[in-house]
């Protein structure tokens, strides 16, 4: 400010003594001063610079020195009156240019280059054919020289000035006033110059005029904007397409020196003749310059279309994926929340009812376990194909992951519209698909809640519709049960036991029950089977009929299956050891530990650690194996057949293949479901069931098994049609390891049981 005002001092001492003997070397002085503050502000700018802004502001400092320097020798020639032109003060004035706009090219990235360079030579080139216009209409005898090292000084104080708006544009800085002063105030100069000049070469300089003053005001300007310029990038669409917009107008801006520089050739006879066609011809090749740019803004902004077209694209993509299942393109569970959200508040506004069904496919994995990741892939994306089939276009099914489905119903008057569905679902869950050229059997089960009847909001239709499905699937899968109030208590107790089923194993808290197997022919003992039994400290005892399927169900049959084997094994291995005469032992092998568990490795590793003979060991499998790849169950089943292990069907008649799948099996026993003895001898269809079974076996040489025999005339009939071992209550209860011992070794027992089967 002090700088500024004895500038303003000085220059108002000249313009108003003009004619005093000292206004020159006030003029000097005003300059040397405007000049050398300005490039000590510069300098301490420099110093203080951020990284990205040192070139350009160290290139500033130089440009600025340049004219103080240049001054201080053009003070030593008017001190001495030897005031040539150009002479030596020119040769320090013209680096300034120069200085000033390699440090704003410095800064452009690599990839802007040809562009900025192409903008900035084409401004130049304007800028100078115009100067050059105007020199030469009032040069008179001038030499060339001389007029070029004229131009020179304007031409690249513009071009400097023009590079750095440029620049600023293309890198998306935001005008602040450090960089508006620094533009202005290196534009100024080039002015400032070019009129300075003009007087010159007219004849006219004065001392005390505003052109004088500006020389120093500009040098100022420069001076304290290099200090203040600080980079301030605005990545906000809104300015960058100001930027751009801005930036494709640089070729109007060539376009307009180019026709005031032939506008000038035109109405003035002033230009030497032999200089206008170097000028027109310039003049063309500023044009050439502006249609090169233009024509790389158009073919820039169609990049930048495109691009946008792309990205557009792309976020409809995402959006998409955002909001339904890849595989299968049905909506995720993002999309069913907002559509279900939708039904709740149109359905509330207009008093009607919507359903939410939850399915879940049943024994998904081992699809992808035997046949592979492709085929359970194919056989979602067919069942997505069939939901949609069935349903409504005003419907939405989706698939939450996995094996996860769901269906919403929209405006639905009844439950019986509702059942309907369900019962086509149902239909479909009892049918095969072919993938990959194999017969796949379709199971899944549905779990059906209302809107408003059981939950008011997304969550709650969820948690009520998965209640449900467990429901379904605890009435044997492939059917839909809707939700009652009552299955929350039964969720929150299967959750209970799903929470502390997975450290039963860890703490001990499973045990092994033994239960005899009667040689109905003589009435004496000829196998055991183990039954496991689990204690919790708060459950308490929990039966099997509740924890096994949750066992299944979250995989933590595999390390219960696993010590069931092994203990049992060793505790026939211990009873062998003192002298019980035990036949066979007989261990339930669960589907899923069949399927999953590597069975044959972890029964080879039970008899190996234990010592038991192979051929005491009886597998009870469940039909529902077979609901599988048979071809991959047949093969485990020859694998354990060599192991030297008896297998025998649990449950026979209440599963899936029955009598074609003993006929591929080498099972040694078939074992008749309680269910069916139950009926004995009173239920007419019990009876032809059970006798159906006893003939077939003993056509195929199977052994006949029946479970749950409560009482003695279940016993005779059973006797008396050809069964040949049964078990249950009417000969034990299911016993400890002790009690089972000492029930094994009483003589008085055995003779009791057997009079009593022969007399009873």
């Amino acid at each position: 400010m002090a700088t500024a005002i004895v500038v303003l001092a000085c220059w108002l001492q000249v313009r108003l003594h003009p004619e005093a003997e000292h206004a020159v070397l006030l003029q000097n002085i005003q300059w040397t001063l405007a000049f050398a503050v300005g490039a000590w502000m510069a300098w301490s700018g420099y110093r203080a610079s951020s990284p990205e802004l040192a070139i350009a502001k160290r290139h500033q400092f130089l440009g600025l020195l340049c004219l103080g320097l240049g001054q201080v020798v053009w003070d030593v020639q008017a001190y001495v009156a030897w005031t040539p032109f150009p002479g030596p003060s020119d040769l320090v004035f013209f680096p300034s240019t120069v200085f000033f706009l390699t440090g704003f090219l410095a800064l452009v990235r690599r990839d802007r280059w040809t562009q900025v360079l192409a903008d900035v030579a084409g401004f130049a080139l304007g800028a100078g054919i115009l100067t050059l216009t105007l020199y030469l209409s009032v040069a008179g005898e001038s030499r060339k020289f001389q007029l070029f090292v004229l131009c020179s000084y304007p031409v690249g104080m513009l071009s400097a000035g023009a590079c750095f708006v440029i620049l600023q544009l293309h890198d998306r800085q935001r005008w602040r006033v450090g960089s508006l002063a620094l533009g202005i105030g290196i534009c100024a100069l080039g002015l400032t110059w070019m009129s300075w000049n003009l007087g010159q070469l007219k004849g006219e300089q004065q001392l005390g005029t505003m052109t004088s003053l500006a020389f120093s005001l500009s040098a100022l300007t420069i001076g304290w904007a290099s200090y203040v310029w600080r980079s301030h990038v605005d990545t906000s669409a809104s300015y960058d397409r100001l930027c751009e917009g801005v930036l494709r107008q640089l070729p109007l801006v060539m376009v307009a020196l180019t026709t005031s520089t032939l506008g000038l050739l035109a109405v003035g006879d002033t230009v030497p003749h032999i200089l206008r066609t170097p000028l027109v011809w310039a003049a063309f090749l500023v044009l050439v310059f502006a249609v090169y740019r233009q024509t790389r803004s158009l073919s820039e902004r169609d990049r930048l279309l495109a691009a946008e077209r792309v990205v557009l694209e792309s976020q409809a993509k995402l959006q998409h994926l955002a909001h339904h299942d890849p595989l299968t393109g049905l909506p995720n569970l993002t999309l069913l929340r907002d559509r279900v959200d939708q039904a709740t508040e149109t359905a509330g506004r207009h008093g009607t009812k919507f359903a939410l069904m939850f399915i879940d496919l049943d024994n998904f994995k081992e699809v992808n376990d035997t046949l592979g990741h492709d085929a359970g892939d194919a056989l979602l994306c067919t069942i997505a194909e069939r939901f949609q089939s069935l349903l409504r276009a005003t419907d939405t099914v989706s698939r939450q992951g996995g094996d996860e489905f769901s269906i919403v119903l929209h405006e639905v008057q009844d439950l019986a519209q509702v059942s309907s569905v369900a019962e086509k679902l149902s239909e479909l869950a009892n049918g095969y698909l072919s993938i990959q050229h194999q017969e796949i059997p379709l199971s899944f089960s549905v779990g059906i809640a209302m809107f408003p009847d059981d939950a008011s909001d997304f969550a709650g239709l969820m948690r009520c519709a998965d209640t449900a499905m467990y429901k379904a699937k605890a009435a044997g899968g492939r059917t839909y049960r809707f939700y009652d109030a009552k299955m929350n208590d039964e969720a929150a107790s299967r959750m209970r036991i799903r929470s502390h089923l997975a450290r039963a194993v860890e703490k001990n808290e499973l045990s092994l029950l033994w239960q005899a197997q009667v040689d109905l022919s003589n009435g004496s003992f000829c196998g055991v089977e183990a039954l496991v039994r689990w204690t919790h400290p708060e459950l308490g005892q929990v039966s099997p009929a509740t924890f096994i399927p949750v066992a299944e169900t979250t995989g933590h049959i595999l390390p219960i299956g696993t010590w069931i084997l092994h203990t049992a094994c060793r505790q026939a291995a211990a009873w062998l050891a003192q002298g019980l005469q035990i036949s066979s032992i007989s261990v339930n092998i669960s589907m899923v530990q069949f399927i999953r568990g590597n069975v044959e490795l972890q029964v080879a590793e039970a008899l190996r650690s234990s010592g038991l003979p192979p051929s005491l060991l009886k597998l009870e499998i469940t039909e529902s194996v077979f609901m599988h790849d048979k071809d991959t169950v047949l093969e485990t089943v020859d694998r354990l057949v060599k192991l030297g292990v008896k297998l025998s069907i649990d449950d026979f008649g209440t599963g899936y293949s029955s009598l074609s799948c003993v006929q591929r099996l080498k099972v040694d026993a078939i074992k008749v479901d309680q269910s069916f003895v139950r009926g004995l001898p009173g239920n007419a269809g019990s009876c032809a069931i059970v006798k159906a079974v006893i003939d077939m076996a003993k056509a195929m040489e199977l052994a006949v098994v029946a479970e749950g025999v409560e009482t003695q005339e279940q016993c005779d009939w059973l006797r008396q049609n050809g069964c040949g071992i049964a078990q249950g209550y009417l000969f034990s209860k299911p016993l400890g390891a002790s009690d089972f011992e000492n029930l094994w070794a009483h003589a008085a027992w055995r003779s009791a049981s057997q009079n009593r089967l022969q007399y009873g």
